[in-house]
């Protein structure tokens, strides 16, 4: 079961992804949930909290794909085609994910949630350049660290397009044939 306070995140989350951070009201959530503004700041203090706890959502799936990645001794290429296909799997199938790195409003006032993004985006680069470091792809000219600034850059713009163009295609394929195109 699903506890009130993990609703009340991704009921944020949508109500992002469909307006904007200024859809993300404590009466909007509230009536989203079926609860009283009261009980909602029983959950959360204030809606800076909410935006925090968006942010953490996010980066929870950061810990879980990097573990696979390192539990499973996976090297070079196998890695690399393995961490662009559970991001874009995720957020493929888990949108609302997406907004939260999209929506400028969100952290770019902000100067704690924008170290937030800021620190998740750069240790989602230093894994992916250890990981390159550690077993790096045959005839791929690019060096480990530009290797990995380039997929993660291109994941980003993907999932951007593929919004923008309505999530008509399938993420995956395209940010995996794009990831081997720059590989080559």
């Amino acid at each position: 079961m699903i506890r009130r306070k993990d609703k009340i995140i991704i009921a944020a989350m949508e109500l992002l992804d469909q307006g904007g951070v200024l859809n993300v009201t404590t009466r909007n959530l509230a009536e989203r949930q079926s609860i009283s503004e009261p009980a909602l700041y029983r959950q959360f203090k204030n809606k800076y909290e909410i935006f925090v706890a968006m942010i953490n959502e996010l980066s929870s799936y950061d810990e879980k794909i990097m573990n696979t990645i390192s539990e499973n001794e996976m090297k070079g290429l196998d890695a690399v085609i393995y961490y662009v296909t559970r991001y874009s799997e995720l957020y493929q199938s888990y949108s609302e994910l997406t907004t939260i790195l999209y929506s400028m409003d969100l952290y770019f006032y902000d100067e704690n949630t924008k170290k937030m993004v800021a620190d998740i985006l750069e240790m989602r680069d230093d894994f992916l350049k250890n990981q390159l470091n550690k077993y790096p792809i045959k005839d791929c000219s690019l060096l480990p660290r530009e290797l990995a600034l380039s997929i993660n850059e291109l994941l980003f713009v993907e999932v951007f397009k593929w919004k923008l163009k309505g999530k008509s295609y399938n993420l995956t394929e395209s940010v995996i044939n794009r990831t081997m195109s720059l590989m080559r």
